[in-house]
């Protein structure tokens, strides 16, 4: 509860500063919170909400992330038509921007779903499938192995152990459950360290050993209850109930598989599942949106280019028009000066011809008159 205050106090602080970034990794971090706390509905929404920040501003990777989250909620719940094409999305981009620990890790997710196909109650139904898984596994413990992952590492462990379980090679599981104990104590995760102790009881019990299975199963049980992982507790309580009865305690039977019911119906209800595909169609419109609003606003942006781009050329034409018409005047203008200089001259040379011929008229006259 303090962790999901200081998350929440923190979200506004960046929703204020709109930074963007920064709120959709708070957003991921809550979700992943509710989920430990079975809260899918609210953590799908968040998770959502994340992915929707990171396709704006283009952050492929950790699109590719919160793609396998959300998967991760959608395997959780038993639809895994649903995780299958969110793990498939997010390994897709996490492939084309280079995220190798992230495609690591769909890539365990994978693995799951194919382990869950090629395993029904316990027995191999197409052992294909369940190969499949394993390569999924080994393609992921490379990968994990080349970057030292530690907590990733235990995850595969868990998992290669699990599918020698179905191949009946024990002590080979045990093998693998124990090494990811080993890595969930070195990092303190007490989520993990629940998962191996559940594993590491479900071989107890197939080894007949009923005691150590018990003793396990109830470390995990103290765990799951404590950090409130009820899907999870569900699981063990399923599984003690079963152990209970092989001993033929018929009575702590009875009891683990009512808690067994009462937490399923707690977990998972069909009100659940309709909640979860309202907020998946919620998402899938809103981004249709964002879509239709980005398309809008580059035609808005582009219309707006081509009226400026407009603008700009019948200025230019006018500027020139005007340019002409002024240099037209101008000439125009010269032309005028030139001509009345021209006929001003014409003026004055008609009258200095004039006068010389008025000039040489009176000369005559005088020339005459002193003949006479």
């Amino acid at each position: 509860m303090i962790l999901h205050y200081y998350y929440n106090i923190a979200l506004k602080i960046r929703q204020s500063l709109n930074d963007k970034i920064k709120s959709a990794g708070i957003y991921s971090n809550i979700a992943t919170v509710y989920t430990r706390q079975s809260k899918f509905k609210e953590a799908l929404d968040l998770n959502f909400k994340s992915l929707k920040l990171y396709e704006q501003i283009g952050d492929s990777a950790n699109q590719a992330n919160i793609l396998g989250n959300i998967g991760i909620l959608y395997y959780n719940l038993e639809q895994n038509k649903s995780a299958n094409e969110f793990f498939i999305k997010g390994l897709r981009i996490a492939r084309l921007c280079h995220k190798q620990l992230i495609e690591a890790n769909i890539l365990i997710e994978l693995g799951g779903i194919k382990f869950e196909q090629g395993v029904k109650n316990d027995i191999i139904v197409n052992r294909k499938e369940l190969d499949s898984a394993l390569l999924y596994f080994e393609n992921a413990n490379t990968i994990l192995t080349e970057y030292n992952a530690i907590y990733n590492l235990a995850v595969v462990n868990n998992n290669i152990g699990r599918i020698y379980v179905q191949l009946k090679d024990y002590e080979k599981a045990t093998q693998y459950y124990n090494q990811g104990l080993i890595y969930r104590q070195q990092m303190n995760d007490d989520y993990g360290i629940g998962l191996s102790y559940l594993n590491l009881g479900k071989i107890s019990k197939l080894k007949k050993l009923y005691p150590n299975s018990i003793d396990f199963y109830k470390k995990a049980a103290t765990i799951f209850l404590e950090i409130k992982s009820y899907v999870d507790l569900k699981q063990v309580y399923g599984e003690m109930s079963v152990a209970y009865e092989d001993m033929k305690d018929y009575h702590n039977a009875m009891i683990f598989h009512q808690l067994y019911a009462q937490y399923s119906d707690s977990v998972y209800t069909s009100e659940n599942a309709k909640q979860m595909a309202e907020m998946q169609t919620k998402y899938e419109v809103d981004k249709k949106d964002l879509e239709l609003a980005k398309n809008k606003a580059e035609l808005e942006a582009k219309e707006k280019q081509a009226f400026i781009k407009n603008i700009i050329i019948i200025s230019v034409v006018l500027l020139l028009l005007l340019l002409s018409g002024l240099g037209i005047l101008f000439y125009r203008k010269k032309q005028i000066e030139q001509q009345a200089k021209l006929d001003a001259e014409i003026a004055n040379q008609k009258e200095i011809r004039t006068k010389a011929i008025l000039d040489a008229e009176e000369k005559e006259r005088r020339r005459i008159a002193s003949y006479l």
